[in-house]
């Protein structure tokens, strides 16, 4: 059988990574798992604002070209959680509100293992990444960490977005809708 020179140049490469293998193998081979068909999932993109009575939010699809489609919108009362006017509820309402936005996106159909939390609650952006501080929050806290693993969420990032550029969930967040 003829073999071409760049086929015994493949073999040779392949004849060396195994060798480098048994010598080092934690360096140079990798898990069996990681060779599977990765298949791209879009990032959910979640924009969402809250006030003490209440809460609201868009629901968005990113495609890889990073265009994000409106795919629903959502509105959510936190009057019987019972905040009223005390302020130091407001961090809590946004992250309640961030939790009910994914567990929407959900019964929506759509694959939440990507999210792109977007609001105007630096406070609230960092409990989505498990940084939780406070008794206020510590139910929610638990219900979020709940959905991460039943959902199977491999990545959630966060974007703060100023306050009065969070137009349309704050239009949302107090029961304004476009009709």
């Amino acid at each position: 059988i003829y073999v071409t020179f760049k086929v015994r140049q493949v073999c040779r490469m392949f004849q060396v990574l195994l060798v480098l293998s048994a010598v080092d193998e934690m360096e140079f081979s990798r898990p069996f798992r990681t060779f599977a068909i990765k298949t791209a999932r879009p990032t959910i993109v979640i924009e969402c604002d809250a006030s003490l009575g209440g809460g609201g939010g868009m629901i968005m699809i990113q495609g890889e070209d990073g265009k994000e489609t409106v795919v629903g919108c959502f509105t959510v009362d936190l009057v019987s959680l019972g905040f009223g006017t005390d302020s130091r509820f407001q961090n809590v309402a946004e992250f309640i509100v961030a939790v009910v936005a994914i567990r929407t996106a959900r019964r929506m159909g759509l694959s939440v293992t990507r999210v792109h939390l977007r609001m105007d609650s630096e406070t609230a952006l960092s409990w989505s990444q498990k940084k939780f501080r406070g008794v206020q929050v510590s139910a929610a806290a638990c219900v979020y960490c709940f959905m991460l693993a039943i959902y199977q969420v491999e990545w959630v990032s966060d974007e703060h977005l100023a306050g009065k550029l969070n137009v349309r969930a704050d239009k949302l967040s107090r029961g304004v809708t476009w009709a």
